[in-house]
């Protein structure tokens, strides 16, 4: 039993079903993009120090 749906409203259906087919495509690339790390204080400064690293080095050139 074929049903009618207005074009506004496929558009709108068929952009969600997009977007989630995107959206799990990007979880599955976190999920297959490596093992587990730990984020915590340690983490996080270690990122700060390799991000300052990068500016002054980048302000040299």
């Amino acid at each position: 039993m074929p049903i009618t749906i207005h074009p506004d409203l496929e558009a709108k259906l068929r952009a969600r079903a997009d977007a989630a087919e995107e959206l799990e495509c990007l979880a599955m690339e976190g999920v297959n993009s490596g093992g587990a790390i730990a984020i915590g204080p340690a983490y996080w400064t270690e990122k700060h120090r390799n991000l300052d690293e990068r500016l002054k080095s980048a302000n040299t050139r």
